[in-house]
């Protein structure tokens, strides 16, 4: 594989606030993977309310479960990208498409919408993780190793409380 021209190396042009060597950039990061991360979490708990709406059987439900994650396989191709374009917009555009596509699922009459938009949602997230964890791995010296593990944490807590946001609490 031949190495990227200097011209063409551009994943350091990211915007002010989600540089690495600024603090908030790690936590403008961070904020953005647990917010992301809530969305695709509302999934399992949504599924219950739209089988009866849509008049799906469980395996339906299932395969609708799972077209989230494989449009998700894309990802390690938009990571290639990533590393080679300007990804700032991906940033801010891609929690905001997952969390309208999934948002709206509810809305949905068939269960090929639903599948189109857990589609949509799914593409998103391909471009979000490596735009929005790229820079997050490029600290400044002292901080080397630190933010990884940050930004990790707040996609793991999104997904912890994704499910309790949209859940009905009777109590």
């Amino acid at each position: 594989m031949r190495p990227v021209p200097a011209t063409r190396r551009v994943a350091n042009v990211c915007s002010p606030a989600l540089r690495p060597d600024r603090a908030t950039g790690v936590l403008s990061a961070s904020a953005a993977h647990l917010v992301h991360d809530s969305y695709p979490a509302f999934v399992g708990v949504l599924l219950p309310l739209l089988i009866p709406k849509l008049g799906i059987g469980l395996a339906v439900a299932g395969i609708l479960a799972s077209t989230f994650r494989w449009a998700t396989a894309i990802q390690p191709v938009v990571g290639y990208a990533a590393d080679r374009v300007d990804t700032r917009y991906w940033i801010i555009l891609a929690p905001a498409v997952t969390g309208v596509a999934i948002g709206i699922l509810g809305l949905a009459p068939a269960p090929g919408l639903v599948a189109a938009l857990l589609i949509v949602a799914g593409l998103s997230s391909s471009f979000f993780h490596p735009a929005a964890g790229a820079p997050v791995t490029r600290p400044p010296g002292t901080e080397w190793g630190r933010p990884p593990p940050r930004f990790l944490a707040a996609g793991g807590a999104g997904r912890g409380r994704g499910p309790g946001t949209v859940a009905d609490d009777p109590a």
